[in-house]
């Protein structure tokens, strides 16, 4: 995608006019938080396209009309904003327009190569980074509680486990809602999973569009053990402790500010379930900066259980305190953490 804005029409606060075609609507999902949604591709230049975000699922069939057809379309009050990735994505809500416009560009639209799709694969064959795969496999065994951490994206739960097909094994990060779909011992068809690398070992992560699909047991699962767990010596050089609030309906993720719970109750405004401000799921993690042996500016994230867990009985007080929890971190200074197959994840912080 490029990352540079040329067909605009009007520009104010971000919020722009835009001319271009459209390209390859994607059918409804559903993000982390509850969300429909759905992407296509905006072609600006001859050369030039960008992917567009939807909000507004009723207006999915106007869409999907609009990018069949080879005249351009109108978007007007779009949103650019840095996708995850640091480039730029178009953003569509409720208060987008698109519309059919009879002026001509000086480009063509030019037919461009469908999304990648999540190809059927075998454990042994995840060699690269970024590989977005399906698979069928057999859950091992969990090697970690479900977790909560807050991320860039916000607070979200995280379960590390094993999976075997009969080419090997390999470790995966399981996100968000689809944790308790999955169960230790069973076996799964597991659709848009994405490869990841950590020093030089791929392992597996869920994305907001994978499903998990129990399946018949198969034979000749490998179920050699793996390595999941690495330890080093850390010096934490700054921190930043996060304490959020998360809806307590769990297939739900939806976070609030903490000025809006007040009162007895209180209604998501993402799942639309009302429910006692007294049983909002209350986390507490960290995100750290540190120096290793290696790596003089590595981020990491300190789950929950793992602050607790070293704080102990005595000092379980600084938990209430973010500040005071802080200081007494980088006045440690230097910890021993171990960390599972998603080496950015700290599960248990010793002092060293």
């Amino acid at each position: 995608m490029a990352a540079k804005r040329k067909v605009l029409v009007e520009d104010e606060e971000e919020k722009s006019q835009i001319l271009e075609y459209l390209h390859n609507v994607s059918q409804l999902q559903t993000s982390a938080k509850g969300r429909k949604y759905f992407h296509a591709v905006i072609q600006t230049t001859k050369d030039e396209k960008y992917r567009l975000v939807a909000f507004s699922p009723e207006k999915h069939n106007t869409y999907t009309m609009a990018a069949n057809l080879n005249s351009p379309v109108q978007l007007k009050n779009a949103k650019f904003s840095p996708s995850r990735n640091g480039e730029l994505e178009v953003i569509v809500d409720r208060s987008t327009s698109l519309e059919m416009v009879k002026q001509k560009l000086d480009f063509k639209k030019k037919k461009l190569d469908p999304p990648q799709q999540s190809i059927l694969k075998s454990l042994s064959d995840l060699t690269e980074e970024n590989m977005l795969v399906t698979l069928n496999v057999k859950l091992l065994n969990f090697t970690n509680e479900e977790t909560e951490v807050y991320t860039r994206y916000g607070a979200k739960s995280v379960r590390n486990a094993i999976i075997a097909d009969k080419s090997g094994t390999k470790t995966i990060s399981f996100w968000g809602n689809i944790i308790p779909s999955v169960k230790q011992g069973s076996f799964y068809n597991l659709t848009n999973v994405v490869s990841k690398k950590f020093d030089e070992n791929i392992t597996l992560s869920t994305t907001t569009n994978t499903k998990a699909l129990q399946i018949p047991i198969f034979d000749e699962v490998k179920e050699e053990d793996v390595p999941i767990q690495h330890a080093e010596n850390i010096v934490i050089t700054s921190i930043n402790v996060i304490t959020s609030y998360r809806c307590s309906n769990k297939s739900c993720s939806a976070t609030f500010p903490i000025q809006e719970l007040k009162g007895t109750f209180m209604k998501c405004s993402t799942c639309k379930m009302k429910q006692k401000v007294e049983n909002i799921i209350k986390s507490t993690s960290a995100k750290a900066v540190c120096k290793t042996e290696t790596d003089s500016n590595k981020q990491i994230l300190i789950s929950q259980q793992a602050l607790e867990n070293y704080l102990g009985e005595e000092n379980n007080e600084l938990m209430k305190d973010e500040d005071a929890l802080e200081d007494h971190i980088l006045t440690v200074e230097n910890f021993r953490i171990t960390t599972g197959n998603n080496r950015e994840i700290c599960i248990k912080l010793e002092s060293a």
